[in-house]
């Protein structure tokens, strides 16, 4: 922030009469002119015999107040200033410079009293009300800063440093078009201004614009090559972009130009994590927090890699480190609850896994007539009504509609389901169930109470040991089941395939098979007809499959999750990576074995198990050796279908 001096000499001449010393004026241009010069304690040591009377000139005791910040004394400062504002209360730059030192000391509620007083002084003092903004955003007074900002704009429109401010503000209130406008605005008053560029970078990065935003960091980096904040963000946007060589050397850059950037390690840690770069990945993290101990973030991301690399009691150590350092720390709690479900210690993770729903903005919508109901956390709800929410994907809805049975048992009057409309149909035959709609604004009347899918294992309590596991809990339709029947003759063994997931999935990239030619190896067990239940991105390998490759494509033929249950119910078996199909199958009560990677297993698989307590006798889980490589499972595959086909049908596993 720039500090305002006036220096009249006329005013130095008025003050030399007053004080009887016809040398005064001059000797008081010498200090201003040496400030001018940068030489500032040879100005304050020429102001100083001067301001030491009651009747000290206002403007000369700002220069000293300023000189005095300027030297690093700001409570000398602030006495010049507060002495400057006895003798001439109306000074508005005295108020303005007191309220620039308070907010660099981060007094800001004295920042914001002296900035009110500057334009109490002053209404068009247009620099004060930007100031003032700035300040109100510190005080998280959102909406209040904006309106400073833009009263600073009306006074004075062609203020970049106010748009740039303007623009700070609005992204934290997510009103994303105007501040991307706003910071166009202030680049447009001066297209070399590095912070617009800079902000405008993190803006459409946070808009998922990535090429955008590396456009707006390399921008930065042209005028300023050094800009180690910058090139921080450029590596972050191109890990996201999968664009690894160009952000590790981002990174590395970073770091050779400040080898203290803790964050920059912190983010090299992330990029290297996936890439199976294990050694470095730890090196990297453990160096952010040697250099930051605090460093919350770091401690966090380091637990996540060591429960990746099955070092799970350190990662608990960590995780609770973070949480220690930030009690309020959500990422942190939800990895701990991540963790402990993974370990089976379901009582100490699902309280903690609550918390998910702070860090998913879209699910904490709730429709007007549900929001005033009572959140459901385990009351008796004898004769009461419930609706339960959707979250997360369908493969977390068909697991957790399980519980709308035992709801029911406990003497729930009416259970309504809402749910995606692709489930609609299936989740009609949920045991219990007295409603399904596919939208809050469906439900003709208001129930007693509200809670969300995930939420029901903690408020009943479940434990490894007492997962209300009786297969089957869905069932296809008679009219669905006897449609399908025609193209799925019993007489032939058919096994469904699926080998994609939803790309947006966080680890979407380490749970799918590369491609449908990674089944390739099962093409050689005789006998066996295989069926693509793929839907979405990676159906068209099914319909357009290379020379060779037998498999019959049903997905354009699915319209939900209905048509997939009745294709199942005909098939012998279901092969799938993580999905939603693997949990239709398991709740089925049909085999299903299920592809599982090393790396960032999700938590209801447990670990080291090749079975699971949520489909028992039906479920078995192959999981990699090695990250990336499935070539191993692939072999296994290939053996049990054999002995599967030969006859032998149990699915348990050794």
């Amino acid at each position: 922030m720039s500090y305002r001096i006036k220096h009249k000499s006329e005013k130095g001449k008025k003050v030399a009469t007053s004080l009887g010393s016809p040398n005064v004026g001059r000797e008081w241009s010498g200090a201003y002119a040496l400030y001018g010069e940068g030489r500032i304690a040879e100005a304050l040591q020429v102001a100083n015999p001067f301001i030491v009377s009651q009747t000290a000139d206002a403007c000369l005791l700002n220069l000293a107040a300023i000189c005095h910040q300027r030297l690093g004394d700001p409570e000398r400062a602030i006495s010049c200033w507060r002495q400057a504002l006895q003798g001439r209360p109306d000074f508005a730059d005295a108020h303005y410079n007191l309220g620039n030192l308070f907010n660099e000391l981060r007094r800001f509620q004295e920042a914001e009293g002296s900035y009110r007083q500057a334009l109490r002084c002053k209404p068009d003092y247009a620099e004060a009300y930007n100031n003032l903004g700035v300040v109100l955003n510190e005080l998280k007074r959102f909406p209040e800063a904006q309106a400073a900002y833009r009263k600073a704009l009306r006074l004075k429109p062609d203020y970049p440093e106010a748009y740039n401010n303007l623009g700070v503000v609005l992204n934290t209130m997510r009103a994303f078009v105007e501040a991307e406008a706003a910071f166009r605005q202030a680049i447009d008053l001066r297209p070399n201004y590095i912070d617009p560029l800079k902000n405008l970078g993190i803006l459409l990065g946070g808009l998922k614009r990535y090429e955008e935003a590396v456009a707006m960091d390399r921008q930065v980096l042209q005028l300023k090559p050094d800009h180690v904040q910058v090139m921080n963000n450029m590596g972050v946007i191109l890990t996201i972009m999968h664009r690894y060589d160009e952000a590790e050397a981002a990174f590395r850059q970073a770091l050779r130009l400040d080898p203290g950037f803790a964050e920059v390690y912190n983010n090299l840690g992330n990029l290297l994590s996936p890439l199976n770069r294990p050694e470095e990945t730890e090196v990297a993290y453990r160096h952010a927090l040697r250099l930051k101990p605090d460093y919350a973030q770091a401690c966090n991301n380091l637990g996540n890699f060591l429960g990746n690399m099955k070092r799970f009691a350190e990662a608990e150590i960590l995780y609770r480190a973070a949480l220690a350092m930030a009690p309020g720390y959500e990422e942190a709690q939800f990895n701990l609850g991540l963790l402990l479900l993974s370990l089976g210690r379901f009582a100490e993770g699902w309280p903690l896994h609550e918390v998910r729903q702070a860090l998913a903005p879209k699910e904490r919508t709730v429709h007007a007539m549900v929001a005033p109901c009572l959140r459901w956390k385990g009351e008796d709800i004898r004769g009461k009504s419930l609706v339960i929410l959707p979250e997360q994907g369908f493969g977390d809805q068909i697991q957790f509609c399980r519980y709308v049975n035992e709801l029911k048992g406990m003497g729930a009057r009416q259970i309504t389901l809402i749910c995606e409309p692709a489930l609609v149909t299936l989740f009609q035959s949920v045991r219990g169930v007295d409603c399904v709609a596919e939208k809050q604004e469906a439900m003709t009347s208001e129930p007693d109470f509200w809670t969300r899918y995930l939420s029901l294992p903690h408020h009943l309590g479940t434990t490894l040991h007492s997962i209300p596991n009786d297969l089957p809990y869905l069932y296809p339709s008679s009219d669905r089941k006897k449609h399908w029947e025609q193209y799925l003759p019993r007489e032939i063994f058919f096994v469904g395939l699926v080998w994609k997931g939803d790309g947006s999935h966080k680890n979407d990239a380490k749970r799918s098979l590369p491609s449908l030619q990674t089944y390739a190896p099962l093409w050689s067990v005789p006998g066996v007809v295989f069926i693509s239940l793929q839907k979405g991105r990676a159906e068209v390998e099914a319909t357009q499959p290379p020379s060779g490759q037998p498999i019959v494509p049903m997905g354009q033929s699915i319209r939900d999750f209905a048509d997939t249950a009745a294709i199942i119910s005909h098939l012998d078996l279901v092969i799938s990576i993580d999905s939603a199909v693997a949990h239709l199958a398991g709740a089925l009560g049909k085999p299903c074995w299920v592809l599982l990677p090393a790396w960032n297993t999700d938590w209801r698989w447990l670990h080291d198990r090749c079975d699971s307590p949520w489909y028992p006798g039906v479920m078995r889980l192959f999981r990699q050796t090695k990250p990336d490589d499935w070539s191993g499972v692939m072999e296994l595959l290939v053996d049990e279908l054999g002995i599967m086909k030969s006859g032998n049908t149990d699915t348990n596993c050794n």
